[in-house]
């Protein structure tokens, strides 16, 4: 195969994320509630999804429906928020 310049992929710079993701400390506080919820009978399941500029944890009553809570990291608002 020869390589070529469209079929190499560059890889990210160093300090720039390919995706966002929790920390281990706050998934830890999510996945604490998430499993309090639980245990009181309140949601059943659960979904994350991290992309490029966010990541969300989204829990559901049921699986067919719209999440009750959706919890999102938005790094690039960080400094809107005053953080």
């Amino acid at each position: 195969m020869r390589f070529t310049e469209s079929n190499v992929t560059a890889f990210p710079q160093r300090g720039t994320p390919s995706q966002i993701g929790f920390e281990r400390k706050e998934l830890d506080r999510i996945l604490n509630l998430y499993g309090r919820m639980v245990a009181a009978g309140h949601w059943k399941d659960y979904a994350m999804d991290m992309r490029r500029d966010v990541a969300i944890f989204a829990a559901y009553r049921r699986a067919s429906e719209r999440p009750q809570i959706r919890i999102e990291k938005r790094p690039a608002d960080r400094n809107r928020q005053g953080m």
